[in-house]
C-alpha cells in the first residue's frame, strides 16, 4: 500500500483542532470554577446580610424606645431646671425622688465587622455597602452618646432624697450636669432619628422578640410607661407640678 502523508494544511488544521480543544477545556474549566466562586460568595453574601438584618432589626427596637422615652425625659429635665432654679434662689434642695435614666442599650457591630474583614462588602453593591456603613456608624454613636446619659444622670442623681441646704459648688455642678444632659439627649434623640431612616431605606424593621427588650410595640409603651422618668417627679412628698 502507498504510504499517504498528510498535506500540510491537513496537518495544521489537525493543530488547531486540538489546540482548540485544550483551549476550549481550560475556558469551560475556568469558567465552572468562576460560576461556583460566585455562587459562594452569594452564599456567603447572603448569610452576612442575613445576620446584619437580625442585629439592625432588633436594634431598630431600641429606636423605637427612644422615641417613647425623649418627650418623658425632655419634661424630667424641664422639671429638674426649675427645681435647681429655686433652689439656687433658696440655697435648699427640696426632697427631690428618683429621676430617672435613659436606659443604655448596646449596639452590636460584630456581623458588620467580620463582612469587612472577610470581604464580603466587596461583593455587594456599593450603595448599599454605604448605607449599611453609615447606620453602623450611626448606631456605635448613639450607643456611645448614650453611656454618657447615664454618667450624667449618676451625677444628679446626688440630688434625690437629700433635702435641705446645699453647698454652692454642688449646685453649680448639678446644674451644668443638666443642662449637658439636656442638650446630649437632644443630640441622642437626634442621631437615632437619622439611624431610623437610614434603617427604613434599607428595609429593616423592627424585630420584637422574647429575646428582645419587647414582644410587641404594646410591650414596648407598656415597659417604657412603667420606667422612673416617664412617671411623676415626687418631690416633697408630692407630684411635681411645673409653675
Amino acid at each position: 500500500m502507498p504510504l499517504r502523508f498528510a498535506r500540510p494544511g491537513e496537518r495544521t488544521r489537525k493543530f488547531v483542532r486540538e489546540v482548540g480543544s485544550v483551549v476550549l477545556g481550560v475556558l469551560i474549566a475556568l469558567g465552572i470554577g468562576e460560576v461556583a466562586d460566585s455562587v459562594r460568595w452569594h452564599l456567603r453574601a447572603r448569610a452576612s446580610l442575613s445576620a446584619m438584618h437580625d442585629q439592625l432589626s432588633g436594634f431598630r427596637v431600641f429606636l423605637d424606645e427612644r422615641k417613647l422615652i425623649q418627650p418623658c425625659a425632655e419634661r424630667r429635665w424641664a422639671e429638674l431646671d426649675q427645681i435647681l432654679r429655686e433652689a439656687r434662689r433658696t440655697g435648699r434642695l427640696p426632697d427631690i425622688g428618683k429621676i430617672g435614666t435613659i436606659p443604655v442599650r448596646p449596639g452590636q457591630d460584630s456581623a458588620w465587622q467580620a463582612a469587612l474583614s472577610e470581604g464580603v462588602t466587596l461583593h455587594l453593591p456599593r450603595e448599599q455597602v454605604a448605607r449599611l456603613s453609615l447606620a453602623y456608624s450611626g448606631m456605635i454613636t448613639y450607643r456611645d452618646g448614650s453611656i454618657e446619659e447615664q454618667r450624667d444622670a449618676v451625677i444628679l442623681a446626688a440630688a434625690e432624697h437629700a433635702p435641705g441646704p446645699v453647698a454652692s459648688d454642688l449646685l453649680s455642678e448639678l446644674t451644668v450636669t443638666l443642662q449637658t444632659l439636656s442638650q446630649r439627649s437632644y443630640l441622642d434623640s437626634s442621631i437615632a432619628s437619622v439611624i431610623e431612616k437610614r434603617l427604613d431605606s434599607l428595609g429593616f424593621v423592627s424585630r420584637y422578640s422574647a429575646g428582645n427588650i419587647a414582644t410587641s410595640p404594646e410591650d414596648l409603651r407598656t415597659q417604657v410607661a412603667n420606667r422612673t422618668i416617664c412617671q411623676a417627679l415626687m418631690v416633697d412628698g408630692r407630684a411635681f407640678a411645673m409653675p
